[in-house]
């Protein structure tokens, strides 16, 4: 099979459009190959694959979910929306959204086609140790396993954990060489207080 870079896989990818922010039209936005963000789609900066824009980077042939994204001027603003695609193949999901979370959804559909049926799970405490972590990995393995889910599924893998979320932290993510997916929003109940502890606030 011969060699493709990441770039060359979609003319949207490699052709640049206008400058939102300086007005260039064409070519960089200043000396030294600079450019500014959002001239073409591109993978965001927190997604895996994040440097394949900017080094002629060869698709692997292994799928893995990313997140691309690309600013649309919009008056004295901007726009921004998000498609899911795949760094082994490159891939891309044919909608366009205005959510992340969305987009890795269809870039899951394209590489763990049974993630919705990854059961929901507690994040991993913060700042364990190296034996937490593992031991915590290996409980998620054997839990996936129980699910009749593949082994790549898991995090440890470079899968992913389903979890459920607060309403202002819903943002699905990579970290820790998987994918923490956002579940649903717990609802939170009001704190009543009491008359005595008025006085405290």
């Amino acid at each position: 099979m011969e060699a493709i870079s990441w770039i060359d896989t979609r003319p949207d990818r490699s052709e640049l459009r206008p400058c939102t922010y300086c007005g260039a039209d064409d070519g960089d936005c200043a000396a030294d190959g600079f450019r500014h963000s959002g001239r073409r789609w591109a993978i965001g900066i927190t997604w895996p694959g994040t440097n394949l824009g900017s080094i002629r980077s060869v698709l692997t042939g292994i799928c893995q979910a990313t997140v691309e994204d690309l600013h649309v001027p919009d008056g004295d603003r901007f726009t921004i929306f998000y498609r899911g695609a795949c760094l082994g193949c490159g891939w891309a999901a044919a909608g366009e959204h205005s959510d992340s979370n969305t987009a890795l959804e269809d870039a899951l559909d394209h590489v763990l086609p049974e993630w919705r049926r990854v059961p929901i799970t507690e994040r991993l405490g913060h700042d364990p140790s190296r034996t937490q972590r593992d031991r915590w990995l290996d409980q998620l393995r054997d839990l996936y396993e129980a699910h009749g889910l593949e082994d790549r599924y898991s995090p440890g893998a470079g899968g992913l954990i389903r979890t459920m979320r607060r309403r202002l932290g819903t943002r699905s993510h990579w970290s820790y060489g998987f994918y923490d997916v956002c579940a649903g929003v717990v609802e939170e109940r009001p704190v009543e207080v009491a008359p005595e502890q008025m006085g405290l606030f």
